[in-house]
């Protein structure tokens, strides 16, 4: 062996200076292994293999030490390790073995209470970032199912009440001043998401039951759908908003029920249902375009139905000024109507038909201009025919016309119809003045 002055030593036992070096350490080559090392205070790079299998003694604020390896067995309920590296790695665990904490950890600050893993730390180092990241490549083995964040909550065989549980809760905090963020999701599912036989950006597979829901907006902010949308089926071909779903669950089932309260801020119209419809600015032809279509669809089997309506407006529907079941505001004109049954069913009015019409002010006589399905002339005195020019009228139209006037010697009118227009020819002519009523039908 080779020593530097100042070692003492006796039977398989040496005590070092303070200033002893282990670079000056050779080897031991002699004598009765182990040894003991009673001190290694400044002894640099001192290890178990230059000292031929010399054990060390355990300093009090480490532990115990496994004899030969330096590896550190036990730390002290009371004791802590604190590592401090400017750069590199505080902790660099590079074995392929499973790494173990049964304690909460803390990155970028100390976890506080009830908080299993806690991240608090300055989001910096490259333009785009990640508060947790998982990139991995899911191996051959992996079979059933491979899910990158998962929870699965017990809660304590314990009487008490959880007032919420939450899975996963997004929450932002205070942005600094001069900061801006353009877009912000609390969940996102990227384009990419489509590589998979089916692909869903989120999914919920709870069934059906009293305050159950697979998907519950509760804020009174707009939702927004750029895709069709299938309730009870996925969406048919076509389809911007599709049902496919059984009504059931009371006597009275409703597909669609829209029940809305006017607020005080709408003051122009309340309106439950619009529907605007508007074609591509491209060449092509629409054969039809309905706006609102009843289709019946299958009876089953054993089931009856008394009644099958259309459309049905309530008997309530009486509380405005104005009341109309169905209105029609379509300007006269070629192919235009307001109502148009081109079925050969029968129609059924409980109610008074009034149909719109033009009467003529008494001391107004001769030919006329009246463009109404009703209406009113006055043939003058000793007159014996009047024009009515009228855009409603065809060679084909039906005209009833009846005097409306005792006169003493005009009874009676014949209707003589012709394009754009009628004649009216009294029996005889008129004593005096006569008021005439006509109808056309188309």
């Amino acid at each position: 062996m080779k020593f530097v002055g100042g070692i003492t030593y006796g039977p398989n036992t040496f005590t070092f200076p303070q200033t002893f070096s282990a670079q000056i350490i050779s080897t031991i080559t002699t004598g009765t292994a182990p040894f003991s090392v009673a001190s290694t205070t400044n002894v640099a790079n001192l290890n178990a293999s230059s000292l031929n299998g010399a054990t060390f003694a355990s300093p009090s604020a480490i532990g115990s030490t496994a004899a030969s390896t330096g590896a550190f067995t036990t730390l002290s309920a009371s004791g802590q390790t604190t590592l401090t590296n400017a750069s590199g790695y505080n902790l660099y665990a590079s074995g392929a073995g499973n790494n173990y904490m049964a304690g909460s950890l803390g990155i970028g600050n100390p976890s506080g209470a009830g908080q299993m893993l806690y991240v608090n730390k300055n989001t910096t180092g490259s333009t785009s970032t990640a508060g947790v990241a998982v990139s991995t490549a899911i191996q051959s083995d992996v079979t059933g199912q491979a899910a990158l964040f998962s929870t699965y909550v017990l809660t304590q065989a314990a009487t008490f009440n959880l007032a919420a549980l939450k899975h996963y809760n997004a929450n932002q905090g205070a942005f600094g001043a001069g900061s801006s963020v353009n877009i912000q999701s609390g969940y996102f599912a990227d384009a990419s998401l489509t590589g998979a036989t089916n692909n869903y950006g989120f999914f919920g597979a709870i069934a059906s039951g009293t305050g159950r829901y697979n998907l519950y907006m509760g804020g009174t902010a707009d939702n927004y759908m750029a895709g069709s949308l299938g309730i009870g089926s996925t969406p048919a071909v076509g389809s911007t908003l599709f049902i496919q779903k059984s009504i059931t669950g009371a006597t009275t089932g409703y597909s669609i029920r829209n029940i809305g309260t006017v607020q005080s801020d709408v003051t122009t119209e309340g309106i439950g249902i619009f529907n605007s419809l508007s074609t591509q600015a491209a060449s092509f032809t629409l054969p039809t375009y309905e706006h609102f279509y009843a289709s019946q669809g299958t009876i089953g089997a054993g089931s009856a139905i008394t009644s099958q309506y259309g459309f049905y407006t309530g008997s309530n529907l009486t509380g405005a000024t104005n009341n109309y079941g169905f209105v029609g505001t379509i300007a006269s004109g070629t192919g235009r109507y307001n109502l148009y049954m081109g079925g050969t069913a029968a129609n059924y009015l409980a109610g008074d038909l009034q149909l719109s019409k033009t009467v003529t002010a008494a001391g107004t006589t001769g030919a006329r201009t009246i463009n109404t399905t009703t209406g009113t002339v006055n043939f003058a005195a000793t007159a014996t025919s009047l024009v009515v020019t009228n855009s409603l009228v065809t060679a084909n139209s039906i005209i009833i016309a009846t005097v409306g006037t005792n006169d003493t010697t005009m009874k009676s009118v014949q209707a003589v119809a012709a394009a754009g227009s009628f004649t009216l020819y009294a029996n005889v002519a008129a004593t005096a003045e006569t008021r005439v009523n006509f109808h056309i039908t188309n």
